[in-house]
């Protein structure tokens, strides 16, 4: 086994490790807000105009459902992660679009955090907006790495 191989499986093992905290993390999170939120039993349904949206509201409020999609996030990952480790092309594809996937995930959180913020506290936005550089940065070199692994003829089986 030469050393792209096994750098390739320490990758895969990595990619398996982190999808199986994001599913963990997010199953747990969904089932806590599910048996220890309250509910919101009030039925006014009045539409509300754009300037009344906050999305940070939006995102509490349909948390679990946040919580689910992430999940199903990370079952694909999981098993990009497993396929990377054996290495299968179709691992390397489903690695490339999840973490391209997270990418866009993590900027549009973030900024829907940073747009919610109040006026007093808009220093802390910029926090948010670090945050996503921290996450995304990462997943960015990730798929730049496997990209060229295949432009570079690395077999993928």
């Amino acid at each position: 086994m030469n050393e792209i191989d096994r750098k390739v499986k320490n990758l895969g093992t990595g990619i398996t490790i982190l999808s199986a905290l994001i599913i963990f993390a997010n199953f747990s999170g969904g089932l806590n807000a599910h048996f220890f939120w309250s509910e919101d039993t009030s039925t006014d349904q009045t539409p509300i105009t754009a300037s009344e949206f906050n999305p940070l509201e939006f995102l509490f409020e349909n948390y679990i459902w946040l919580c689910a999609f992430m999940v199903s996030i990370g079952i694909i990952y999981l098993i990009g992660g497993l396929l990377l480790r054996k290495q299968k092309e179709l691992g390397r594809k489903w690695v490339i679009v999840v973490s391209i996937a997270l990418i866009v995930i993590i900027w549009l959180l973030m900024i829907a955090l940073a747009v919610s913020l109040p006026k007093e506290v808009s220093f802390f936005s910029l926090f948010a907006i670090l945050n996503a550089v921290i996450w995304s940065l990462p997943l960015f070199f990730l798929v730049r790495y496997l990209n060229k692994l295949k432009k570079r003829g690395i077999p993928f089986y």
